[in-house]
């Protein structure tokens, strides 16, 4: 019998480089006029599925979820509340900037990101404005490993570093949405 890890390994095999999934966001944007960002499934380093998107922006709802561990956000969506396990795309309110890949135009349309947010919630704040015209997808197809928390590395402090960018960038999200 196969261990979780060989599953997972499996599971991720058909793209083997960042840029191979980075061709399907590119194919599936092309092909849907009314999808302006898109993004694959994310799995962490051990290859179990990860953190991919969010069905909703930050809200009493997600901090009453997260304070709950998340059990609402599974009980309304089941094994699909933040990784795409249906093999089909699905509209997301937000993927995680790991694997965003927006239309050039809407880009342009929409300003691009914003340079108030340092690190985090920049990803969040993009698809809000994104979403107000056109349609945010996660294709599951497109696979990504997912190196988490390595831009914070080399910080001694990354926990305390986290928390407060955390903190600051969704004050600033909250501000400008």
């Amino acid at each position: 019998e196969q261990s979780e890890k060989q599953k997972a390994a499996i599971a991720i095999e058909p793209f083997k480089t960042f840029y191979e999934a980075e061709d399907y966001h590119q194919d599936y944007l092309d092909k849907n006029p009314s999808v302006g960002a898109c993004g694959g499934n994310l799995y962490n380093e051990d290859l179990t599925p990860g953190l991919s998107y969010r069905m909703y922006g930050p809200s009493i709802y997600g901090e009453v979820s997260r304070f709950f561990k998340f059990i609402p956000d599974k009980l309304i969506w089941g094994k699909n509340a933040s990784f795409n396990h249906s093999r089909r795309p699905r509209n997301v309110f937000f993927v995680w900037g790991a694997d965003l890949m927006a239309k050039k135009t809407v880009l342009d349309e929409t300003g691009g990101f914003d340079t108030s947010f340092f690190m985090y919630y920049e990803d969040v704040e993009l698809c809000a404005r994104i979403s107000r015209t056109y349609q945010i997808s996660s294709v599951p197809d497109a696979k990504i490993i997912h190196l988490s928390g390595k831009s914070s590395e080399p910080n001694p402090n990354k926990e305390r570093f986290i928390k407060e960018m955390n903190g600051n960038s969704k004050q600033i999200y909250l501000e400008l949405t």
